[in-house]
């Protein structure tokens, strides 16, 4: 993330609100890397909504996102995740779900920690999963995954987020 561009932007976008009597809603996602204490003050300042993107449970993210030398993610961004949560009041912040060829179990990854310890929230963040045809369709031909996978375990996810609901 080139976080002065990211900066930049949002001024800009606040200078044009006043000129043309307009409020710009802006969302910042991450992958949770590079987040710190000045960006996380940023977004709960300018940000409407913070999109956290993790690729599942541990073991998954980790074999999805390592960093150079191997080593995986997971254990890096969920404590800043924690800690964004918690700075805007377990409010406005989603979790984007990725689902690939390694979690076609994706209702797992949907459960992979109970929420109150991890989000220290009664109750777990929105979860968007991208469920479309285009990203099927991308899926099935670079990450070879059966469109028929993606579906039977929807159902499951489903009724896991409905069970989770407030």
């Amino acid at each position: 993330m080139n976080f002065d561009v990211v900066k930049q932007l949002v001024a800009y976008g606040r200078e044009q609100e006043k000129l043309h009597d307009k409020h710009f809603r802006f969302t910042l996602t991450t992958n949770g890397v590079l987040l710190n204490d000045d960006i996380m003050e940023f977004a709960n300042k300018e940000m409407d909504n913070v999109v956290l993107s993790i690729d599942g449970r541990k073991e998954v993210n980790d074999r999805m996102r390592p960093f150079r030398k191997g080593a995986g993610s997971y254990d890096l961004i969920v404590p800043k995740f924690q800690k964004l949560a918690e700075s805007r009041n377990q409010e406005r912040y989603y979790v984007r779900g990725t689902y690939t060829h390694f979690n076609t179990d994706f209702s797992k990854d949907v459960l992979h920690a109970d929420w109150h310890d991890v989000w220290h929230s009664p109750h777990p963040p929105v979860l968007i999963v991208f469920c479309n045809f285009l990203v099927f369709n991308v899926f099935t031909c670079f990450m070879r995954i059966s469109p028929l996978s993606v579906f039977s375990d929807f159902p499951s996810i489903c009724v896991i987020i409905a069970q989770q609901a407030p």
